[in-house]
């Protein structure tokens, strides 16, 4: 034998607090997911800036006369750089290397190292990018 519910208007407290809760989850996750896709893309956009600003360097530098880097031979240069709220420090190291790394003398060439250092808004861990370029007269 069938019973059938005889009064089935509305929803019962408990299946709306369900409903609620499950909502409240999907957007709690919605939420975070946008704070971490925000975050990662402000990373990836200071990357960039500071992988350009190594590049605009180094360019830079190949420019110079080699009678210039040799006179840099094993000097340090830091400068900073400011866009907007986005601050990074580059340091730029020229060395003269005459031997490879099996002690074999090889012409005279420089090698000029930029490393980009910045540091994310809110974190401690401070992110680095490094070109290095070696540099024949």
């Amino acid at each position: 034998m069938k019973k059938t519910l005889k009064n089935n208007k509305g929803s019962s407290l408990v299946e709306i607090l369900v409903s609620i809760l499950i909502l409240a989850l999907v957007l709690v996750g919605g939420i975070a997911l946008y704070f971490r896709a925000h975050e990662l893309m402000t990373m990836a956009v200071h990357k960039r800036m500071a992988t350009h600003m190594a590049s605009t360097k180094l360019e830079e530098i190949k420019m110079l006369d080699y009678a210039d880097l040799r006179l840099k031979d094993g000097t340090e240069e830091e400068a900073e750089s400011k866009v907007g709220q986005f601050t990074a420090k580059s340091k730029i190291n020229y060395k003269l290397i005459d031997v490879d790394e099996n002690s074999i003398p090889i012409p005279e060439y420089a090698q000029v190292r930029v490393n980009v250092f910045w540091t994310e808004v809110g974190k401690n861990s401070q992110s680095e990018i490094t070109f290095v370029s070696n540099i024949a007269p």
